[in-house]
């Protein structure tokens, strides 16, 4: 008897195993026959995004789990003027600042509030671990149903700690981007001792023979500075740029070039720079010695400074000696202006985010066809605005001249022009149109 109930309590706790064993793995994971499918796609509806009123905010959404060391983030901005790629920049930013915050677990709300960006830039130039290394576009569009909405769905690969140089590198290129690649203009005269402005570099024997001319490089250290910058994501202007294009007058540029500093942001600004890097470049005759075989030493010293362009302030400034040798004398003077530029854009190209994000962006906002009411309603607009820190009056407009004008202090990244069409036009009555507009300014032609 006992035998027999052994028997039957055995035969319950096999069947029980067996259970257990088709059960656990279902829930445990995916299938074999379901492991390389995806999860299917959150839809974004306007539910969704019913709770957010301004551009560039970050929306929590409940989205698919990725992939082991990859986030997935959404965002979603406003089309102001029907300018789609506007809100997809904006929306795209929202995302990664979502991205960033899951990756390395803080909070991080829009990036149109400064301490919002800082928080950003400190994660990617601490160049520890967090940061975003690259993202995929998962899904992006017009919010359903919402026209006024663009919406974007990205999945991020979030770098572990211990990432090399080139993972670090990729992710200031793609933050730069988000922040639509700053410019930096770049005016760095350079004066060989001994020559006339204008004439070409020399090489002078040691023995006091002839002076061997190799060629005019004025521009040599600005190329090299543009190509040294480029590496690392950011948009460079030189002097060479600013002479083909016929930004500024010639005279305005000589005067930069000579190191007056208000001429150097006003040539900054007429080109849209974030940050100008200006200084001279004085370098000694090339000196040759024979020595068995002729060896020719360059020696160059660069003195500079950054500014930033929307208020002006000096944020940077170095001081270089540099030295190369080569049998080349081209060859000898390219790698002395090439280990300059090398420093500078290693010592600043991690800063310049940093910098820029320091201190707020001054815009100019002018608004033609308004009376000193209706100004008093755009200012008040304006300072409910998100990302706005303060307005206020430069000019105001009087019975012969209807125009106002403002002093808008923003983070560095600031709403579109289209936003402070509408804007205006909500706070007037009447029509209200974009005239012009740059990084630095905008004007508004309001119609009643």
């Amino acid at each position: 008897m006992n035998h027999k109930g052994n028997l039957v309590r055995m035969l319950a706790w096999v069947g029980l195993l067996c259970l257990l064993w088709m059960v656990v793995p279902a829930k445990a994971g995916r299938s074999p026959e379901t492991a390389g499918k995806k999860e299917k796609e959150t839809v974004f509806s306007p539910a969704d995004v019913r709770s957010i009123g301004k551009q560039g905010n970050v929306v929590p959404l409940p989205v698919d789990e990725a992939e082991p060391g990859r986030v997935v983030a959404s965002g979603v901005a406003t089309i102001y003027g029907g300018d789609v790629e506007g809100a997809r920049k904006a929306a795209l930013r929202a995302a990664y600042a979502e991205a960033v915050s899951r990756g390395c677990g803080v909070e991080i709300g829009s990036l149109m509030v400064i301490r919002n960006v800082k928080q950003v830039n400190d994660i990617i130039t601490s160049r520890s671990s967090g940061f975003i290394r690259t993202y995929d576009i998962r899904r992006e569009g017009v919010v359903q149903g919402n026209p006024s909405w663009y919406e974007v769905l990205i999945e991020a690969e979030v770098a572990p700690k211990g990432s090399d140089a080139e993972d670090r590198e990729q992710a200031l290129r793609l933050y730069l981007e988000l922040l639509d690649s700053p410019r930096l203009l770049v005016i760095l005269p350079e004066v060989v001792a001994g020559v006339p402005s204008g004439g070409p570099p020399t090489v002078e024997a040691s023995s006091g023979g002839d002076k061997v001319s190799v060629g005019s490089s004025l521009t040599s250290l600005e190329a090299a500075m543009a190509r040294a910058f480029s590496e690392y994501g950011y948009q460079v202007v030189t002097s060479d740029d600013l002479m083909v294009q016929r930004s500024v007058d010639a005279r305005t540029l000589q005067e930069a070039k000579a190191g007056v500093t208000a001429q150097a942001l006003v040539v900054a600004r007429a080109v849209d720079a974030d940050l100008a890097l200006v200084g001279v470049l004085r370098s000694q005759p090339l000196r040759r010695e024979d020595v068995g075989v002729t060896v020719y030493f360059a020696e160059a010293e660069l003195s500079a400074k950054a500014l930033v362009v929307s208020n002006g302030k000096l944020v940077k400034a170095f001081h270089r000696l540099e030295k190369s040798t080569s049998a080349d004398p081209m060859k000898a003077r390219v790698r002395c202006l090439e280990k300059a530029a090398a420093h500078a854009s290693e010592e600043l190209a991690w800063d310049i985010p940093g910098l820029l994000l320091e201190d707020a962006r001054i815009t100019r906002l002018t608004v033609h066809g308004v009376d000193e009411a209706g100004a008093e309603k755009v200012r008040g607009a304006l300072n409910q605005a998100q990302g706005v820190l303060s307005v206020r009056f430069s000019k105001i407009p009087t019975a012969q001249r209807n125009v106002a004008e403002y002093q808008v202090e923003t983070g560095f990244v600031r709403l579109p022009p289209e936003a402070f069409v509408e804007l205006c036009s909500t706070a007037l009555e009447g029509t209200t149109t974009l005239s012009f507009f740059n990084k630095y300014q905008i004007e508004l032609l309001h119609t009643p």
